[in-house]
């Protein structure tokens, strides 16, 4: 996986691959791929581990990842040492995924569009999210809080069970 490191591959895909969760902490432990701009993920995935190979890759732009995240946490202390992701532009992801990513770049200017992946309900016009693990309801209110203050201009759209369900901007 070493001469992945310094090829030219700007995408990579990953889609209904059936690894546990030690292949897919292998795999995206291994992966380094410095010109990284566009990735799409799918599969039961450690957030942990997820978590830890988005915020490597630094020159990532978008950010699509779907599937069953499995539990666990990034100890904040290992990510705020460090830029995190200061060129993202989009993210799409479960909610618990996009609370782990938002709360490390709610400074950066660049982020243009959150997709929010949820099982959850709104009512018409309500920012809390429901359906995320627990206490992720409550954090991603007060990161999307922070954010639409921050970034006037950022679209933020939840889907609901594959379903787009309602799109909210913070200048709405």
């Amino acid at each position: 996986m070493g001469i992945l490191r310094h090829s030219p591959i700007r995408g990579l895909e990953i889609y209904m691959v059936s690894l546990n969760q030690t292949q897919w902490l292998t795999l995206l432990g291994g992966l380094n791929m410095v010109f990284l701009e566009d990735i799409e993920l799918e599969g039961n995935i450690p957030r942990p581990a997820l978590t830890r190979f988005l915020i490597k890759h630094k020159g990532l732009k978008n950010i699509h990842i779907r599937g069953n995240m499995h539990s666990g946490c990034v100890q904040p202390s290992q990510l705020q040492s460090q830029p995190v992701l200061p060129n993202l532009l989009t993210l799409h992801a479960p909610l618990a995924v996009c609370c782990d990513i938002v709360d490390q770049v709610a400074n950066s200017s660049s982020l243009y569009e959150l997709q929010i992946e949820t099982q959850g309900q709104l009512s018409p016009g309500d920012i809390a999210v429901e359906g995320g693990e627990s206490g992720d309801e409550s954090r991603m209110e007060e990161l999307l809080d922070t954010l639409c203050k921050a970034k006037p201009t950022l679209r933020v759209v939840f889907i609901f069970s594959g379903s787009l369900y309602s799109r909210w901007t913070a200048d709405a």
